[in-house]
């Protein structure tokens, strides 16, 4: 920085400092337009505000006087500031200075005019304003009271004398003091209301004369004034034009600073005066910003969209010059001009100072660039010499923005956004501190920031902190606020808040010093511990847990009455949970491995398994449930109200609050009205304990069943309740109302009840009562929903398997559907037995839910079923048909005994030509071993070797069921002697027996061969005598001696 600075004067230089020259151009046509017009002239300059309109004037004004030097009398300015002048009365305003300064200018006036005009300016200014004020005093209102007091009390005197003589004496006593007791009153009242308690000061101030003296004053101001009419004005100004021997310019400045009312105001009597009049020696120069005259003459109604400032603008002018904005070369070359002449050095295109001036400022104006060079000039007398003039620069532009809010905005340098990748820094913040400040730079930030920083932190409050938190200052201004800091656990909220909602981290080093400056706490647990938990050392962590832990365990002892046994297991819960909460995402900071067997009494826990729900076994505390079935057997309605407890423990557990549900059954039986009813069964449906002995009585009542469900009061969960309470007792009872609802279709009704069915009947009861319920649309719709859902519980697959048909039916789901749903309970109940009631339908093939384990496990069980049965009990099931039998057919399952008994059965009917099976069941039989791969060669071995030893043909029927297994597995070559038997040539006679014949007619040709030469020609006569005949068998016939060489040869 230089020693020596110079301030840049604000007025019109009359220079034109920018490269091209414009604004002299400019002032050189306007003063040629001036002095070559023979007539008035109304000149308007156009420019923005701070663009150069004022320095123009000046070189209008100079180019005019160098113009006129050869002239005795040269041109008169007249600069009149509109702005300034806005509150007095225009036209006498402009007369007033306007003729001051012709009387005083050399020459301007015409010969023998001077004395003239120099009378009129005094007649002019004689005229003032003059204003008197009056004071009147007002009086107190005490005096005025105690004045009427002392008035009224001759005339109460009087009055007192005249009263009615039964009234006596008491009248002429009471009517007299009236006014006195209104005095008292008045008195009383007075000093109340009043902030004086001292007695004297009290009647100083109720007997003053003048009230609070002069404070109240009426004042009366009288003026004295007079403004020019118009027609006066223009007089005065026509008659001062013709007086005049030289040219006056009138300037009308600063027209752009007046509000708009003033702006349209002032224009008119412009527009009035000089536009319309016509001068020889008067001309008239208006600068103007046209975006705010254009302002000034919208339309006053606000839905006038019109614009008619340019109307008058054009109206109003002879010509308009614009005043051309500096272009970017232009004001860079004024700025480093101008800056040059204040610190002795000027600034190249490319410095800083330019840089910041380009982008942190909107327009360049001469007069915005002079006043910031001054700032900066100012700022430099007064701040340290170890600041750079760039940041001097910064400080200028933006310290508005910061005086807004200079600790949010130090920080967050929002103003110079498009260079804070240059300065977004800790030297920015230092020397702008410093600036706004007015401290040394090394020191400013510290001194500002870390004594605020300290006494945020004692408060726990967090706006500074989170503003340095992504600042390098951030460690120093840290590591001296902390070592002061006394509440620990305000610092320490305000730590994690700052974290919490900013994505940086405070250093580790600080949390540490805040957990080694934290007390032991011995009370209750506090959030903040919970905080230096998450950000210790783990070894630290854990052992401050443990500590926590012990804190929490010794504080519920201590809240019981029996501090030695017991724990306060509400309290306990509240303060673990909330370590199990808070640390979470912190896996080793878990505190239920930390925690140890407790016991609690049966109110204690009862609470705390409200408040911890289905986690209350983690917290390892106990009660005796034998003590808390007591506890909660005694309950009275209105705790039972409030319960919330039972339906949170397992169902081993529920199991034994027997006295409870005893207690409930009895409660629930004597219901008064819907509101206890309600309560009861919120307890019992929790509970789920159904009431499964027999011989009982109802939960319900008919008669309280139908008050209930009658009374308009009752809410949907009691009305659901009363249903299912009727709905299990099945048909026994008959209630109208209920009855009509079980009539109806109510798809959302069935869902709602489908909730609550099972804590009053079984699934499997449900299932069951198909036949008796089945009719009711309601009961379809809460069992389907049961089966669709999958909400079933405690079914014995057993008891309604063998009603799988007719349950699928009653309740309209398909059996795949039921099967699969049943498909999810336990199957160890199905033995042989069940079995053998499901029906055969159920084990076929073509069963959808054969993939099901329930349909694989009934097969197993009637697989071993099958097998335990003894051959000769097969064939009585062959004979039967019995279920046994189709059971067989179905599931096709390979069963030894059942293959024997097919064996010999068949050996039964080849020996005793008898047939003993139904062509049905032999051929269902046929089919499944054959599927098997099974054979029976050797029963039709043995019933050959029948046959050849008794000698008898087989019959047509014997051999139409036989007669291909014989043929194929027979082996009856190795019994020629059984051929004629087994092969009858009677067999040629029936077109049936016939066709096997012909199927198998290679394998016959090789048996009729090893029967010998004799049977087979005596089978070939029989064969050829039918095949002469015409008769239906003859094309069979043909079909077989064309296959054994038995054709004739013509």
């Amino acid at each position: 920085m230089m020693n020596h600075y110079k301030y840049i004067s604000k007025a019109p230089c009359g220079e034109d400092l920018f490269v091209g020259q414009a604004h002299q151009k400019t002032a050189e046509q306007i003063a040629q337009k001036i002095l070559g017009a023979k007539k008035s002239l109304m000149i308007g300059i156009e420019g923005s505000w701070g663009s150069g309109k004022s320095n123009l004037i000046t070189m209008i004004e100079k180019e005019l006087h160098k113009k006129d030097e050869s002239k005795a009398a040269k041109a008169i300015f007249f600069n009149y500031d509109a702005w300034g002048h806005q509150n007095d009365m225009p036209r006498r305003a402009m007369l007033e200075e306007l003729t001051s300064k012709i009387v005083q200018a050399t020459q301007a006036l015409k010969e023998g005019k001077r004395e003239d005009w120099e009378g009129r300016k005094e007649k002019l200014l004689a005229k003032r304003k003059k204003t008197s004020t009056k004071t009147i005093p007002k009086i107190s209102m005490g005096v005025l009271v105690f004045a009427l007091m002392t008035a009224a009390t001759p005339i109460f005197s009087e009055l007192g004398k005249i009263g009615p003589e039964k009234w006596f004496p008491w009248w002429n006593i009471a009517v007299p003091t009236l006014p006195l007791i209104s005095g008292l009153i008045y008195v009383i009242i007075k000093y109340i209301r009043s902030d004086v308690r001292a007695p004297n000061a009290f009647c100083n101030e109720l007997l003053a004369i003048y009230q609070e003296r002069v404070k109240e004053n009426v004042t009366h101001e009288v003026i004295f004034s007079e403004e020019p009419s118009s027609t006066q004005f223009r007089k005065w100004m026509k008659e001062l034009d013709e007086s005049l021997q030289t040219h006056l310019i009138l300037v009308f400045d600063n027209m752009d600073r007046l509000p708009a009312s003033k702006v349209q105001e002032f224009w008119a009597a412009i527009h009035s005066f000089f536009s319309e009049e016509k001068y020889e020696h008067i001309r008239v120069i208006i600068p103007f910003d046209r975006k705010h005259i254009i302002s000034a003459f919208r339309g006053e109604d606000g839905g006038d969209k019109r614009c008619y400032g340019n109307d008058f603008i054009d109206k109003t002018f002879d010509v308009v010059y614009r005043v051309a904005p500096p272009t970017l070369s232009n004001w860079k070359g004024y700025l480093s001009n101008q800056w040059k002449e204040a610190f002795g050095g000027g600034l190249s295109p490319e410095h800083s100072i330019t840089q910041i001036y380009d982008l942190l400022t909107e327009s360049k104006t001469p007069r915005e660039i002079i006043a910031f060079i001054n700032d900066c000039v100012t700022t430099s007398e007064t701040c340290s010499a170890s600041i750079p003039d760039e940041y001097i620069a910064l400080f200028i532009i933006g310290k508005h923005k910061i005086s807004e809010s200079p600790e949010k905005e130090l920080l967050e340098l929002s103003f110079l956004k498009p260079l804070a990748y240059k300065y977004d820094n800790d030297d920015t913040r230092k020397y702008l501190s410093a600036l706004y400040y007015q401290l040394p730079p090394d020191e400013a930030l510290e001194i500002v920031y870390t004594d605020q920083l300290r006494r945020e932190l004692e408060l726990g409050e967090s706006p500074l902190l989170g503003k340095l938190i992504n600042l390098s200052i951030l460690p120093n201004l840290l590591e001296n606020a902390i070592a002061s800091v006394t509440n620990v656990e305000n610092a320490t909220l305000a730590f994690a808040q700052v974290e919490k909602e900013s994505s940086k981290r405070i250093p580790y080093n600080f949390w540490k010093q805040l957990s080694q400056k934290a007390p032991e706490e011995n009370g209750r647990l506090k959030y903040y511990q919970i905080e230096l938990l998450k950000h210790d050392s783990e070894e630290q962590s854990t052992k401050r847990l443990r500590a926590i832990i012990q804190s929490s365990y010794t504080q519920a002892y201590n809240l019981t009455s029996d501090s030695s046994r017991f724990i306060n297991a509400p309290q306990f819960y509240n303060d673990i949970s909330l370590l199990r909460t808070c640390l979470k995402e912190y896996p080793n900071l878990n505190p239920i491995p930390l925690l140890h067997e407790t016991k609690t009494t049966p109110d204690l826990f009862v609470s705390f398994v409200s408040r911890a729900k289905n986690t209350y076994g983690e917290y390892k505390i106990s009660c005796p449930m034998e003590e808390v079935d007591e506890y909660l057997s005694q309950m009275l309605f209105d705790e039972l109200e409030e319960l919330d407890f039972v339906r949170h423990l397992p169902k081993e557990e529920k199991a034994k609050l027997c006295s409870f549900w005893q207690a409930l059954r009895d409660k629930i039986n004597v219901a008064r009205n819907t509101e206890e009813a309600t309560i009861l069964l919120r307890q019992w449906v929790d509970l789920g304990m159904r009431d499964t002995s027999s011989g009982r009585e109802p939960l319900m009542s008919d008669s309280l069943i139908q008050t209930l469900y009658e009374d308009e009061d009752k809410c949907p969960f009691l009305e659901y309740c009363l249903i299912c309470i009727y709905i299990s007792q099945g048909k026994a009872r008959t209630i109208p109302a209920m009855e009509d609802i079980l009539r109806e279709e109510n798809e959302e009704l069935s869902k709602e009840i489908a909730q609550y069915i099972q804590i009053f009947v079984t699934y499997e009861d449900l299932l069951l009562m198909h036949s008796e319920m089945g009719e009711y649309p309601l009961y379809r719709g809460i069992v389907r929903t049961l089966i669709t859902n999958k909400l079933g519980k405690h079914l014995s697959v057993e008891k309604v398997l063998p009603q799988y048909k007719e349950i699928s039916q009653t309740i309209g789901v398909s059996e795949a559907e039921l099967l699969t749903e049943w498909n999810h309970h336990p199957k160890n109940g199905i033995t042989e037995e069940t079995t053998q009631r499901i029906p055969v339908e159920f084990f076929s093939e073509g069963t959808e839910a054969q993939h099901l384990e329930l349909v694989s496990h009934c097969k197993q069980v009637a697989v071993e079923d099958l097998r335990s049965i003894e051959l000769v009990d097969w064939k009585d099931h062959f004979l039967d048909r019995s279920h046994e039998y189709m059971l067989l057919i179905a599931i096709k399952c390979d069963c030894p005994n059942a293959y024997e008994a097919f064996k010999q059965t068949i050996t039964t009917e080849l020996s005793e030509q008898e047939i003993i099976l139904s062509d049905e069941t032999y051929e269902e039989l046929d089919s499944l071993f054959g599927g098997q791969s099974k054979r029976w060669g050797s029963a039709l071995q043995t019933a050959r070797d029948r046959y050849s030893e008794m000698g008898r043909n087989i019959t047509p029927d014997l051999f139409l069921r036989y007669g291909t297994d014989l043929i194929k597995q027979g082996d009856l070559p190795q019994k020629p002697n059984a051929i004629p038997t087994l092969l009858p040539t009677v067999l040629l006679t029936k077109p049936e027996t016939l066709v096997i014949l012909n199927e198998n007619s290679h394998d016959v040709d090789l048996i009729l061969s090893a029967a010998g030469e004799k049977y087979k020609q005596e089978f070939s006569n029989q064969a050829r005598s039918i095949y002469s005949q015409e008769t239906e068998l003859r094309k069979k016939m043909t079909e077989l001696i064309s296959a054994l060489g038995f054709m004739p040869e013509s």
